[in-house]
């Protein structure tokens, strides 16, 4: 589950959505409903949030 959103949270803004979808629907498809549930809820960041998610990412410390 917390791979999935953070390679949701990786993922270009404007492919966001779509990359949402297929991870829910394989969550579902794998029995997983309450992990389907939990990643079609989330939502997408602005750019500015997108970016500094990035940057946070690359450099941890």
């Amino acid at each position: 589950m917390e791979a999935a959103l953070d390679e949701l949270y990786t993922t270009p803004p404007p492919d966001f959505v779509s990359r949402r979808e297929e991870l829910a629907a394989t969550a579902k498809a794998a029995g997983r409903v309450e992990d389907a549930r939990r990643i079609h809820g989330a939502r997408r960041p602005t750019r500015a949030a997108w970016a500094a998610n990035l940057l946070l990412r690359s450099q941890p410390q």
